[in-house]
This record gives C-alpha cells, structure tokens and sequence, in this order.
C-alpha cells in the first residue's frame, strides 16, 4: 500500500533541519519545510518522525491510511517538549 506524508510549512521548530521519517526502525527518507514523501508499507507498521533526540509519538498504520501530516504544534511548546519530553516534540497525524 502506499501513503504519502508531508511536512508543514506553517511552524517555525526546526524550520532549516531536515526531518527524519522512520518506518519500522528503518530510515526511509527526509522530508524538508513543505515536502511531501511517498512510500510503501505494511499494514501494522510503526512510523515516526524526528529531529535528533526530538520525536513524534509512534503511529501503527492500517489501510486506511491515505496520508500523513506532520510538524509541530506551536514553536513554545515544542521548545519546551525538547527538554521535558521529547517524544512529543513532533506531532504526526492522518491528514
């Protein structure tokens, strides 16, 4: 099955680095301010996205997934999740 996920270009967090898209453990591309990425996948497979040690949460994708969105909530508050809870830095969610 194929999704796509694109990357918003409407937050500031992180806005010059390039955002790692991980699907079950695996690297599989990059998404910069604004891109788009499509990709193959398993139903029941884990993706995620992140920026050094900052992360989204883990999300299981099932058929019904067509495509993904991802980026940050609001700049102050991913700037403090970077420090207290980095695992929600990120948001990641069907689109």
């Amino acid at each position: 099955m194929k999704i796509k996920i694109r990357r918003s270009s409407s937050h500031s967090y992180g806005i010059f680095r390039k955002m790692k898209v991980v699907l079950d453990g695996k690297v599989i591309g990059h998404l910069k301010r604004g891109t788009e990425l499509e990709f193959e996948y398993s139903e029941g497979s884990e993706i995620f996205v992140k920026i050094d040690w900052c992360r989204s949460p883990k999300l299981k994708l099932s058929v019904e997934n067509t495509s993904l969105l991802c980026g940050t909530e609001n700049f102050f508050k991913a700037l403090l999740f970077t420090f207290i809870w980095p695992v929600n830095v990120f948001k990641l969610e069907c689109g």
